[in-house]
């Protein structure tokens, strides 16, 4: 069964607390953020971002991190993204786990057609958090998802 996306518009609204689910702490499990995962990327994606192993764990100095690679033949792709396990929220983790594959796309997807239309092999990856990072912004508000460089 697919998780719905914890929105303002789909929230139990308390009048004095504001939405429930941004006041709760949340614990993340591998198994919840792949179901959160695949909901994200049928939502946004249209499906289009292939599964991804995702690690729960501690990481210093951040919340979550995506790691490209490129495989022999020169194609790129995410070899995985690693998510802290404790978190403020579930809307703080389902944003820094959309920021996350917003950079999956940007490296298993963008790259790759970069390299296809032409650009040198050595210059098509792209892991950042300029204009094709940003393009995913109306996207992700959609379901108020910010879309932030830090969180």
């Amino acid at each position: 069964m697919a998780t719905k996306l914890p929105c303002r518009r789909n929230a139990i609204w308390n009048p004095n607390k504001g939405p429930e689910f941004l006041r709760k702490n949340y614990l993340a499990t591998e198994d919840t953020a792949q179901e959160i995962f695949d909901v994200l990327n049928k939502n946004i994606w249209n499906s289009e971002l292939e599964r991804t192993n995702i690690e729960i764990g501690r990481i210093r100095g951040s919340y979550g991190w995506c790691l490209g690679l490129n495989t022999p033949a020169g194609e790129f792709y995410t070899k995985k993204i690693k998510l802290t396990p404790k978190w403020g929220c579930l809307q703080w983790f389902i944003t820094i786990l959309a920021h996350e594959m917003v950079h999956h796309w940007q490296c298993s997807i963008y790259s790759n057609e970069r390299y296809e239309s032409g650009m040198p092999w050595s210059k098509s990856f792209i892991m950042s958090h300029g204009p094709s990072f940003h393009r995913w912004k109306a996207s992700l508000a959609k379901y108020d998802i910010p879309l932030k460089l830090q969180h």
